[in-house]
């Protein structure tokens, strides 16, 4: 590349893309927010902005219905880790 020259895969900030993480089973959707290349949950942004604060430290935000595609505000809640460990407990159990 010549000094200057941008890549033609490079997406604009509001991009959405799903993706799939090696240690998880289900994709989730991610959002592009500043550049030059950072990248963040749907749900998350969702939640911060309907909340107008961002997800309190120590907390995660939590699909009711347990679709991670699904980020519509009403499925979404933030627990503590703690609570978001007993709330999939079974879920775990059952995997094992």
């Amino acid at each position: 590349w010549k000094k200057g020259c941008e890549s033609n895969k490079r997406a604009p900030v509001g991009t959405e893309t799903i993706r799939k993480r090696s240690r998880e089973k289900n994709p989730r959707a991610f959002v592009k927010i500043a550049e030059p290349n950072t990248w963040k949950e749907r749900a998350i942004v969702v939640w911060e902005r309907h909340h107008r604060r961002s997800v309190p430290v120590g907390y995660v935000i939590h699909h009711k219905d347990r679709n991670p595609l699904n980020d519509d505000i009403g499925n979404l809640e933030a627990l503590t880790r703690a609570d978001h460990a007993r709330e999939h407990r079974n879920d775990l159990r059952r995997a094992a």
